[in-house]
Parts: C-alpha cells; structure tokens; sequence
C-alpha cells in the first residue's frame, strides 16, 4: 500500500474514532510512519496536523464541567506522551521543506 494512502487513511481514522485515540496506538503508528512519506505537500499537512494536537495539552486545564474532563484527561495524557516524537516528527519536516539560498543565505520556502 502507498505510504500517502496509509497516511491519508490514518489521519481519517484519528479524526473520527476517539476511542483508538485515547490508546495511543494511532499516534504512535502515525509517528512511525511519517517518515515513509515522501511528498513535501503531505509531509506539511502531516505535521500541521500533529501540531494542532498539542493544543490539547493545555484544555485539559482550561475545561472545567467534569465530564468533559476524562476525556481530556485522556487525549492529553496521550499527546503528552509522544510529545517528543511529534516535536520531532515536525523538526525533521521543517528541515526537509526549508531551503536557503545559497547566496544570501536566507531562508526560502
């Protein structure tokens, strides 16, 4: 199967079923299989996702009813988790789509 196929497909699968994300196994296959991805394009959207989960760190906190905090509480501890691998995951994709000219030296995207 095509790695952007996989991708695509897990990125549909993380956003609609709560219940595979709050054990993590999804994340952490995403992460694994970030590298296999090779276009640029989907590489960026990828990483754009992961970095809209790391907003969930900090809802836990801001949630207030208690039955919204479980699972908060869930997705959070998960993301915290693999915090390290998103972060690195969007470092290695940042340095592979940034490009510097070599005249000036400046960055070009």
């Amino acid at each position: 199967m095509c790695p952007g196929v996989v991708s695509q497909a897990m990125m549909m699968v993380f956003l609609t079923e709560k219940v595979l994300f709050s054990s993590g196994r999804v994340l952490d296959v995403w992460l694994d299989k970030m590298p296999c991805v090779t276009q640029p394009d989907k590489k960026k959207l990828l990483s754009l996702a992961l970095c809209s989960l790391l907003p969930l760190t900090t809802a836990a906190n801001a949630n207030s009813s208690p039955a919204g905090t479980a699972n908060a509480t869930t997705s959070t501890d998960v993301v915290r988790d693999r915090v390290f691998g998103i972060l690195a995951s969007v470092t290695e994709v940042l340095n592979d789509v940034t490009r510097t000219d070599e005249d000036t030296g400046a960055i070009i995207e």
